[in-house]
This record gives C-alpha cells, sequence and structure tokens, in this order.
C-alpha cells in the first residue's frame, strides 16, 4: 500500500484558501506541500461540485518521478478527474495536436553541436565546458530573451561577481547560442528548452483559443522557468484566475530565476507560509538546515525560517573512505539490516553513472533493486514507487519523494559540487545550487540518513554542523 496521506496541523490551512485568485503557498522541507497540492486540488474538486460546475484541475509537477508518485496516491483517493503531469509532458502532447514537429534533439547531440560551435570562437569563454553554455542556452530561452540586447543587459540573482559574465563575453554567448539555432533549424530538430516558446506562440496565433483549466496547482513552482510559467497562468479560465503555486527556495535545484509578476501573476496579500518540518528526526533536520547557514545573504532572505516538529531520532552518519570496496562493503551491510526490518530504502548519487556502478554492486549481492531514472517523457512503473526493492535514483530526480532510509553515496570533491557541469571554481550559482541539491535530498529520509565518502570530501562536508551527526572514517588514508 501506498503511505497514506492526511492533512495535520498547518497544512489544514489549504482548506480555507479561496478558491479563486492565485495563491502561493510557501513551505520548508517535510512540510507536506505534495500532500497540501493534492488535498487543494480535492478541495476545489468538491467545491466545484457543490455549485453545479464542470472543474478541469491540473497538477503540474516538476519531474516525472514525482509527478507518477502524485498520479498514484491520487488514483487511490478515486480522484480521476484531476489530471497529474509535469510540464514538459503537458506541452509534448499539446505541440503535437498543434502539428508542430517534434523531433527532439537528445543531451549528447546537443553537447557535440555546441563543441563544435566553442571551435570557431577565439575567446577565453570559449574554454568553458560544453555544458556551461547548454545551461546557458537554458536560461537564455526559460527566459524569453529574444535579442541580445536583453539578454545582454540581464542580471543572474545569486552567481556572485566573480561568477558573472561581462557583456563583451554574453555577446559571445548569444552569437552561439544563434548558431546552435540554425543548426535546429537546419535540421528540423527541436529542442525541450524550447517547448514553452513554442506553445506561447500557438496560443497567440489561434483566435479561438480558451484557457482549458478551472484550476491549477503548481508543485515545486522554484525550478519552473518563466516562460514555463507564462505559459501556465494563460491556461487558467479568467473565471476563476484560480492559480496554487506551490515552492521551497530552499529546494531549487535549478538555476532559474524570475518574479511572478513578471508573468502577470498578484500574489500580493496571497501568500501561505509552512514553517514546519513533519518529515525529518530532529538530527535529520538540523543537519541539512545547517548546509543553509553557507549560503549567500542575497539568497536566504528568501527561504522560510525552519521549526521542528519531531524530536530526537537517530543522528546521521558520515562514512569516510579511502578503499571504494570497503565503502561498498559497509552500504551493503547496512542496506541489509534495514531490509530486514521492511524499510523504504533509497540510494542517491549525483551521476547516472554512479547510479549505474551501484545497481551491480547491489546485483553482485542478491539485493533486489529498481531504479527511479526516466526520460523527460516517459512514465515509470507506479509500483517502483511503493514496492519493498531498494531504490537507485540520481540527486536531480529524488525531488518530492521521501523514504524512510537514505543512502547518498560518493560526496566527494568533484562530484559534489558536481565538476563536469560548471569548470568554474568561483560560480557561486553552480555552488550554491548543489549545495541546495545536497539540502534536498539530505531531507528525503524520515528515519536515518547515511553520507559516504569515498578519496577527498566535497566542501559541504566542512559545512555541516559535527553536532548533529557521526562521523566514521577509515583509520588510515593513502595520502
Amino acid at each position: 500500500m501506498l503511505r497514506k496521506i492526511r492533512l495535520i496541523g498547518e497544512q489544514k490551512k489549504v482548506l480555507s484558501l479561496s478558491r479563486k485568485g492565485p495563491i502561493y503557498i510557501k513551505g520548508v522541507a517535510g512540510s507536506g506541500k505534495t500532500t497540501i497540492a493534492i488535498y487543494r486540488a480535492m478541495h476545489l474538486l468538491n467545491t466545484e461540485s457543490e455549485l453545479f460546475s464542470e472543474p478541469s484541475i491540473i497538477i503540474f509537477t516538476f519531474n516525472r518521478t514525482l509527478s507518477d508518485y502524485i498520479r498514484s496516491l491520487v488514483d487511490e483517493l478515486g480522484l480521476s478527474e484531476i489530471e497529474v503531469t509535469t510540464f514538459h509532458s503537458w506541452a509534448y502532447r499539446f505541440l503535437r495536436n498543434e502539428g508542430f514537429n517534434l523531433n527532439i534533439i537528445n543531451d549528447e547531440e546537443k553537447l557535440e553541436v555546441i563543441d563544435e560551435i566553442k571551435k570557431h570562437y577565439n575567446h577565453k569563454i570559449s574554454n568553458k565546458t560544453s555544458r556551461f553554455f547548454a545551461e546557458e542556452f537554458s536560461w537564455i530561452n526559460g527566459n524569453i530573451f529574444i535579442n541580445e540586447h536583453d539578454y545582454v543587459n540581464s542580471t543572474r540573482v545569486g552567481r556572485g561577481s566573480d561568477g558573472r559574465l561581462s557583456k563583451e563575453e554574453k555577446k559571445i554567448v548569444w552569437q552561439m547560442f544563434k548558431k546552435y539555432e540554425e543548426y535546429l533549424k537546419r535540421n528540423k530538430l527541436i529542442d525541450y528548452d524550447y517547448f514553452a516558446m513554442f506553445v506561447l506562440y500557438a496560443i497567440k496565433k489561434n483566435p479561438n483559443f480558451e484557457p482549458p483549466y478551472t484550476h491549477i496547482i503548481v508543485d515545486e513552482a522554484q525550478d519552473f522557468t518563466k516562460a514555463q510559467m507564462l505559459v501556465i497562468s494563460k491556461l487558467v479560465s479568467p473565471n476563476t484566475n484560480s492559480i496554487t503555486i506551490i515552492a521551497d527556495a530552499a529546494q531549487k535545484i535549478y538555476k532559474t530565476g524570475f518574479a511572478l509578476k513578471d508573468v502577470g501573476i498578484n500574489i500580493k496579500g496571497r501568500t501561505v507560509e509552512l514553517k514546519k518540518n513533519y518529515r525529518n528526526n530532529a538530527y535529520i533536520a538540523k543537519l541539512a538546515s545547517s548546509l543553509l547557514d553557507k549560503e549567500p545573504d542575497d539568497l536566504k532572505t528568501k527561504y522560510t525560517e525552519l521549526e521542528i516538529v519531531n524530536k530526537g531520532g537517530e543522528k546521521p552518519i558520515l562514512y569516510i573512505y579511502y578503499d571504494r570496496n570497503e565503502m561498498y562493503r559497509k552500504l551493503i551491510e547496512n542496506i541489509k539490516r534495514d531490509i530486514r526490518n521492511r524499510k523504504q530504502i533509497a540510494i542517491l548519487h549525483r551521476s547516472k553513472k554512479g547510479i549505474d556502478e551501484l545497481w551491480n554492486v547491489l546485483e553482485k549481492n542478491d539485493i533486489n533493486a529498481e531504479m527511479l531514472r526516466v526520460k523527460k517523457i516517459e512514465h515509470i512503473n507506479l509500483d517502483s514507487l511503493d514496492s519493498n526493492y531498494v531504490k537507485l535514483c540520481t540527486m536531480s530526480s529524488v525531488k518530492g519523494l521521501e523514504f524512510d532510509i537514505v543512502h547518498i553515496v560518493d560526496v566527494n570533491k568533484g562530484m559534489l559540487p558536481y565538476e563536469k557541469i560548471s569548470d568554474d571554481k568561483n560560480d557561486v550559482l553552480h555552488i550554491s545550487t548543489e549545495r541546495r541539491l545536497l539540502y534536498t535530498c539530505m531531507t528525503r529520509a524520515r528515519e536515518k540518513l547515511y553520507l559516504y565518502v569515498c578519496g577527498e570530501p566535497s566542501v559541504f562536508i566542512n559545512e555541516l554542523n559535527t553536532m548533529y551527526m557521526k562521523v566514521i572514517e577509515e583509520d588510515i588514508a593513502p595520502f
């Protein structure tokens, strides 16, 4: 059976919220935001039914894993009328129905194309990784920059003065971006990042377009782009203008950023703040929160103050190894013990390659495992979210989920922050984003949390408050 959900404590505020107009719900990790999203949808469905209307309700989530989890909970509650989807899945269907070519470029080809484009620029910025440019192209699309002037004069909040691109560098990036667009057009390809722009174009060109939903709920809204939120704002009926936005700035794991007023959503006087963490034991909550103390001041002001509800519990354990086989031996020992206790267990890693290696380790030790890894359009097996198998998942795909026990493997230098995405050690925005990713993953654990280091620890390890964890280190280091 899936874990039963019910409203507790301050979560019950959702039942008294207006059914008309935008609502902004800010909640800390463990405050029950996904539960609130479902109950908000159910409450709106019941309220509209009482008014003899036919509501059309949709819940947008950021990733496929969370979308399928919410879908399974909604179905179990008998709420099949409520649509649950990711933005990319919804936009894919919409664009296909509008007759758009959806021959999508894959990530590997995208990076290869950028590699080729970089070769034509004799400028120091071309030394940056192709992933850096891919991310910058995504940011350009997400913020709907349609000309060089707007992009060059924009500012990325949180990047810091050291990591900020100069206007000269931005002009080079813009030229490369246009070259990438030319490649897509020439080869009749589409990038996922263009979905929102194309949807906006289709809506604008259709004089008969009518918003299809009476109520929209957006979960994990902090990672949606400006373009995506602008699309969503155009999908709700003007009779209700009912958009419920649920977010936590501290769990923002992608480098998006904009103000809701920029997409025409006015939440002034319509904000609800949820401060209580009902999920994690006290030590897990405090240890994860200690990471956020190291965040830049201009970002910390946006985070919701945490109130810990649960008392006590087991301290998280940090293992520091210098031999990979010994690290895996301890991981397997811990997992087998907790399997016997019938606990829900997840193992997280920063990279897909790391997940594949962990899969092989579990297989060799006769431990049943399932991967929670999906492509942007495809669905995962819903049964995998509630089976007794050990779950394997990349750190960026676990948002919104929770488990009794979480193991985070390879919290090492080079892996966190992930150097394959940014080769700039002074990139404040990248470091902050990776820190929040680790925070988000740590707060997935209800009862026990284990961190494993093999070799040189991540800089984030030194940021953790040792009062709230146990540290076990291999006796002799090989250097």
